[in-house]
């Protein structure tokens, strides 16, 4: 999993086994070191919303999806979920997306990564 953070905005992609995951009800979840701090962040299931939520507690980012949304991603070719969370700063802008796989050769392991839908198109 992967973490975008951005002004008021918030964005996670996620790899095919961490698609599973969620699809089985688990939590997903990564962590940063920094020394003696660390920052972790996660996806996960939150049966008591309507709307894709985040929380952060000094340390850890969390964003729950709703059940149903969560399976509608899950079994669909749906790329993303969005969402805008109400704070008094005017939203917090929520995007959690479906990983591709780079056009471009680079230095990392995709092989755990969505199938790029514009590989092989030359127009591309």
């Amino acid at each position: 999993m992967k973490i975008r953070i951005k002004g008021n905005s918030v964005r996670l992609r996620v790899s095919r086994n961490e698609l599973d995951q969620i699809g089985r009800g688990e939590q997903v979840a990564e962590q940063t070191c920094f020394g003696q701090s660390v920052l972790s962040y996660g996806l996960r299931l939150d049966p008591s919303a309507s709307e894709l939520n985040a929380t952060f507690d000094g340390s850890i980012i969390l964003v729950g999806i709703p059940p149903k949304m969560a399976q509608e991603w899950v079994h669909t070719d749906a790329v993303s979920l969005r969402g805008v969370q109400p704070t008094p700063q005017g939203g917090l802008q929520l995007l959690v997306e479906k990983d591709f796989q780079c056009l471009a050769p680079r230095d990392e392991d995709e092989s755990d990564l969505f199938i790029n839908p514009k590989a092989g198109n030359e127009a591309c």
